[in-house]
């Protein structure tokens, strides 16, 4: 569907693959996907937030998205919380 397309856009936006890099336009890209509800881009996201890349760094917001993430099941969102120690 369309938002998936956001997601996968969003990626190629991340790595330059077939367009410049642009990480303030993949943060975004990931965040309108995150918001309705692809754990993918929320487990993106989080990265992005952690580190700073492509918008402010924001490690509450960051482990927000990873909660909500993990909240849907996404496995890798699961496997970071428990690394982390987080609930």
């Amino acid at each position: 569907d369309q938002e998936h397309a956001v997601e996968l856009l969003a990626t190629l936006y991340a790595q330059g693959l077939g367009t410049p890099k642009d990480d303030t336009l993949a943060t975004k890209l990931f965040q309108r996907a995150a918001e309705n509800g692809y754990s993918g881009a929320m487990v993106a996201l989080y990265a992005r937030l952690r580190e700073g890349t492509g918008a402010a760094k924001n490690e509450s917001v960051a482990d927000d998205w990873l909660r909500k993430a993990a909240a849907l099941g996404d496995e890798k969102a699961l496997a970071i919380m428990k690394q982390r120690g987080l609930r």
